[in-house]
């Protein structure tokens, strides 16, 4: 069940593709340290479409871990 979500990170509200896509990277994929939950993943999608084109991929990312962590969950169930 989603719920609240923390802050949306300065790098997500402001950075550059470039910085934001570090920061994904480092974030979503690291080996080790925690992850985020599901719902800051949601809010951070739906802040990256806000920004528009130059962020579309970093959206598509947000979806993927969406749809690769959390097993049983429907791509559908991540609407913007």
């Amino acid at each position: 069940m989603l719920t609240q979500a923390q802050s949306i990170p300065t790098i997500i509200v402001s950075g550059t593709p470039v910085d934001v896509d570090r920061y994904l990277v480092s974030t979503l994929w690291a080996a080790a340290g925690p992850h985020p939950s599901v719902i800051d993943v949601f809010c951070w999608r739906r802040k990256l479409h806000e920004r528009g084109d130059d962020f579309a991929p970093h959206e598509a990312a947000c979806y993927y871990w969406l749809c690769e962590h959390k097993a049983g969950f429907q791509p559908w169930a991540y609407p913007l």
